[in-house]
């Protein structure tokens, strides 16, 4: 039988399209002749070695047209903003080439200290913002004082005065409903992507209080050690989380049921918004 014979009869029983007779005889001849038998495997091997070849220059022409370039669909991938085609690509993708495992954990390493180095930058700002200014704090000069004597009637008096005075500043400084806290507790600090820590006294936590004040409803204040959460009587504040990504501006972002308000650090009460 000639090559090119042999070849189209080979392909013919693989592709199906040999009678049930001429089947037999196929696997007959393969059982029988060991030479027949070869040049089945070597014409199956070749075979699919070519649908490879072609399969894989299919895959970098469809890589081209429609798959990101790779830092993109990396950055994509850690993010979880993937289409679900393009998730099942990377998925396919990690479990069969090492390398580009090696690269999205390269990745995750860089976001990891670009995160640690925003966070260090933001406290140091702030904390400069809050130190006080050298040059403003001066020392006044000792005046002296000279004792004039007073009469009953005119201790009196001021007392008198003193008394109204404290009257109306403790009436001034305190609104209609006294500002209490109610709650305090310590929350875990949920970090997008990889952990980095909160910088409190306990890493990864920050201590929360629940404030009632009559003059500030739905409020905040968050210093690198506490979060308060200020609220008129009768308010409750469940369900409280707080997540922290240091590459988003604010960073911090407080949920409270189920209600997300980004909130950053400052020395003022500002409202959640």
């Amino acid at each position: 039988m000639e090559n090119n014979d042999l070849t189209a009869y080979i392909d013919a029983f693989f592709e199906g399209n040999l009678s049930e007779e001429e089947k037999a005889e196929f696997i007959a001849k393969r059982e029988s002749d060991a030479d027949f038998d070869l040049e089945v495997k070597a014409h199956q091997t070749i075979k699919e070695a070519i649908q490879r070849q072609e399969l894989k220059k299919k895959l970098m022409l469809f890589e081209e047209q429609f798959i990101p370039d790779k830092t993109t669909l990396i950055d994509g991938y850690l993010e979880q903003n993937l289409s679900t085609e393009l998730l099942k690509y990377v998925e396919n993708k990690l479990e069969e080439d090492e390398s580009f495992q090696k690269e999205i954990e390269a990745q995750q390493h860089i976001i990891s200290s670009v995160k640690r180095n925003a966070l260090k930058e933001k406290l140091q700002a702030f904390e400069q913002q809050n130190e006080p200014d050298e040059q403003e704090v001066k020392e006044e000069p000792v005046k002296e004082v000279k004792f004039i004597p007073f009469s009953p009637k005119t201790i009196s008096l001021a007392a008198s005065i003193v008394i109204i005075l404290f009257i109306s500043i403790f009436f001034l400084s305190n609104p209609d409903k006294e500002v209490q806290v109610i709650s305090s507790y310590k929350v875990e600090v949920e970090q997008i992507q990889e952990g980095l820590g909160f910088a409190g006294d306990e890493q990864g936590k920050i201590n929360v209080q629940i404030v009632v004040d009559g003059e500030h409803n739905f409020h905040y204040k968050l210093t690198n050690e506490k979060l308060k959460i200020y609220v008129e009587e009768g308010k409750k504040v469940d369900n409280l989380k707080i997540r922290y990504d240091a590459t988003s501006s604010p960073s911090y972002r407080v949920s409270i049921e189920g209600k997300d308000y980004y909130i950053d650090l400052s020395d003022e009460i500002l409202p959640l918004e």
